[in-house]
């Protein structure tokens, strides 16, 4: 079975040993350079950040080291979750 799982980055090159509990805190961060930026008004660069977060979450879901498959199983398993908690327009 083939994966639909597409990253929107490249892959990240550390410069030495990086573990997750790093990347995760490296997220945190990110959320933070987000909410600086709209505060600030500047909607590209808040755009920017919001990227950020997307490429450091890629990078955490690469260094887990588990299959694309995998990485479908808990994206279905995410919309499926948030579908339920109707976070999702409807569809007409």
């Amino acid at each position: 079975m083939e994966s639909g799982f597409t990253f929107n980055f490249p892959a990240w090159q550390p410069k030495g040993e990086v573990a997750l509990e790093d990347q995760i805190k490296k997220i945190q961060e990110e959320t933070i350079e987000v909410r600086i930026a709209d505060m600030d008004g500047d909607v590209f660069l808040t755009a920017m950040e919001l990227m950020d977060v997307i490429h450091c979450a890629e990078t955490g879901l690469r260094m887990l080291g588990v299959e694309k498959l995998t990485l479908d199983a808990a994206r279905l398993a995410v919309e499926r979750k948030n579908a339920e908690r109707g976070y999702y327009k409807k569809e007409n």
